[in-house]
């Protein structure tokens, strides 16, 4: 992913701060953390679990079905707690900005 100019990281802190607060570890595991590397241009996509990452469209049966419904309830939790205005006011997220 082509940088954006070095705004990326200040975002995904933020989000990651919010997550950590409001969800458990394994929601908050769905989603990886991004590294720039500024002198070469990209930004690398980290993450602290355990093997190699599958690309989902290669995935079939149930292998598939169990990643897809995996992911599909961890990130109904990451929206769910955007819908709540109680965390996502700025009152609520002064501690993590």
């Amino acid at each position: 992913m082509a940088l954006a100019h070095g705004r990326l990281k200040p975002y995904a802190g933020l989000i990651n701060a919010v997550l950590r607060r409001h969800l458990p570890p394994t929601v908050v595991s769905v989603l990886a953390e991004p590294v720039e590397n500024a002198a070469a241009g990209y930004v690398d996509w980290f993450t602290s679990l355990a093997g190699q990452p599958v690309p989902l469209r290669i995935l079939t049966g149930p292998a598939r079905t169990k990643a897809v419904k995996l992911l599909g309830d961890r990130l109904e939790a990451i929206r769910s707690l955007a819908a709540r205005p109680a965390v996502m006011s700025t009152r609520a997220l002064a501690p993590v900005l």
